[in-house]
């Protein structure tokens, strides 16, 4: 992404901790007529951070779910985001559940 492009839509949001930055910027971009490149053959080995793997599974839940909040409060509807607040706590219930019964995903996840 061209500099002066980043510069046009404002750079990064800051309203995210983690997660959701990157489909905000996705948006803005769309929105003032740049085009986003799916590239299927590229691959990306994603090492997820010591310290953020370290945070358990419930935690990194409640931080999803807040990012995703403020993507739809910004981009959708209020019924859109009081719908997925609402399933949001499904999510936090499994990732509790998940907790509590040590269940671990992989560290890496390739796209």
């Amino acid at each position: 992404i061209k500099k002066e492009v980043i510069k046009k839509i404002g750079g990064w949001s800051q309203d995210y901790f983690i997660w959701w930055e990157d489909v905000d910027l996705c948006t803005r971009l769309i929105k003032v007529g740049e085009r986003i490149i799916y590239t299927p053959k590229s691959r990306v080995i994603h090492h997820e951070s010591k310290s953020f793997a370290q945070q358990l599974s419930f935690a990194k839940q409640k931080i999803f779910n807040k990012s995703m909040l403020i993507y739809f409060q910004k981009y959708h509807s209020r019924l859109d985001w009081f719908v997925l607040k609402m399933a949001g706590w499904d999510s936090l219930v499994l990732s509790l559940l998940a907790q509590i019964f040590k269940f671990k995903p992989k560290t890496q996840s390739r796209l």
